[in-house]
């Protein structure tokens, strides 16, 4: 991810492609064999069972989301979000209400 307005964009895009890289993930996996590259064209040959499978699940998504509970306010992600996805999961059918309500509470927090 990269900040709306960093100060050194062009800078911070140029990290962002490196530590994205084949060679930055294969060096990352050689000393965390418990992930899994973000780059496709990284070596997945010496995949464990489990790496497999959650390379082919996050292969096939069309969205992903990490670490919410780990990168955000813990209130706002125990008693806003956490409570949208449980309503969610109760009625698919309510999404556009639900995005309104987080995107509104998200207005109340202040996130450094």
């Amino acid at each position: 991810m990269l900040a709306a307005s960093p100060d050194e964009q062009e800078c911070a895009k140029q990290l962002l492609a490196g530590l994205g890289s084949k060679e930055a993930i294969e060096a990352y996996i050689s000393v965390d064999p418990s992930v899994v590259a973000a780059n496709s064209a990284a070596d997945t040959s010496g995949y464990n069972a489990l790496q497999q499978k959650a390379a082919e699940l996050v292969g096939s998504a069309t969205y992903i989301s990490q670490f919410l509970d780990r990168d955000t306010d813990p209130d706002f992600a125990s008693n806003v979000v956490g409570k949208a996805i449980a309503d969610f999961l109760s009625d698919p059918t309510s999404i556009d209400g639900l995005l309104a309500t987080v995107q509104e509470q998200a207005q109340t927090y202040t996130f450094e």
